[in-house]
């Protein structure tokens, strides 16, 4: 492990020269920490650091990284979040995809025993999801800002590394024809708002991953108490600004990956807020919809071509704007 780490830091130490110096087989790239790393021109052994925002991505564009964080069942066993939803994959059914820790507390050395050519770091703002100084000991290491780079910034980082732009453009051309179906059924005008509950406040992003993103795209508004908060970030409100959220539609983030499901949802506004459907139009016409945060959340393609038709069928339905 000792002579590992040694020649991992040489390694890296001429990885993050100029791309004048970089080995044969490799290529500088700069990433969202606006530093230049010699990465492979074609990276092998991904290992990364976020497995609903990167590896579930990766996997989607035809590249299967060799070990990803995850996070656990209460029995202890290691899931992918997003992995079996989204993708249909889990490191019970993928082929040599490693669980190399929980989500923030991961295991260094079974890192390295899977020998990674590349590891790709999420971080948000100046967190990071990994030591990168321990990363970089190991493999190049690069860093992508998962909480600015809304739409499809995530899969175009991505694609750039790992060479798969070809598939990226059918994965777009398939997002677009979706999201102008969306837009062809739903009344011009119509609002929406998506709260998220967190330790009895409300949690709202400019621009929802996923199902924000989407809504978005299809010209659908927000309250301008979201409109408000700066594109790629989030901001935690108190219970009496509610009101400021009403919209059309009124989506209630549920931690699925937690066991929860819709019933609970209403149970958490319950809690926040009695009287919470009184200060909501959207509640008062039944247009509040829980909705599972490991689907409607995520970074995965398919997740949103399963959160589309779900809009289709609810905003696009003439049903419910009588």
């Amino acid at each position: 492990m000792k002579q590992l780490l040694i020649t991992g830091a040489a390694f890296f130490a001429v990885a993050t020269q100029a791309s004048a110096d970089c080995h044969d087989g490799q290529r500088a790239f700069v990433d969202d920490r606006n530093i230049s790393v010699c990465i492979p021109t074609t990276p092998q052994r991904i290992v990364t650091t976020v497995d609903e925002a990167i590896f579930v991505p990766l996997y989607e564009l035809g590249v299967v990284p060799v070990g990803t964080t995850g996070s656990t069942l209460p029995d202890g066993t290691p899931f992918i979040r997003g992995g079996m939803n989204n993708v249909g994959v889990d490191f019970q059914t993928a082929d040599n995809v490693a669980f190399i820790g929980d989500y923030d507390v991961m295991d260094y050395e079974t890192i390295a025993a899977v020998n990674p050519d590349l590891i790709i770091v999420g971080h948000w703002g100046d967190w990071f999801n990994g030591d990168i100084e321990k990363l970089s000991l190991i493999a190049p290491t690069i860093s992508i800002n998962i909480e600015e780079r809304t739409g499809f910034a995530t899969h175009d980082y991505l694609a750039d590394i790992t060479g798969t732009q070809a598939e990226l453009a059918e994965v777009k051309a398939r997002y677009t024809y979706q999201v102008e179906t969306l837009r062809s059924v739903v009344p011009d005008g119509t609002t929406a708002s998506i709260l998220v509950l967190d330790s009895g406040q409300l949690h709202a992003f400019h621009t929802w991953p996923g199902l924000g993103q989407i809504l978005r795209d299809a010209g659908i508004d927000a309250p301008d108490i979201i409109n408000d908060i700066a594109e790629g970030q989030s901001a935690t409100f108190s219970a009496e600004v509610l009101e400021q959220f009403d919209a059309d539609w009124v989506f209630l983030s549920y931690a699925n990956q937690n066991g929860e499901t819709p019933a609970d949802a209403i149970a958490n506004m319950d809690a926040l807020l009695p009287s919470w459907c009184a200060a909501l139009t959207a509640c008062q016409d039944g247009r509040v919809i829980p909705v599972p945060i490991v689907e409607t959340a995520s970074w995965s393609p398919d997740a949103f071509f399963a959160t589309t038709m779900m809009l289709i069928s609810t905003m696009g339905n003439p049903l419910n704007y009588n």
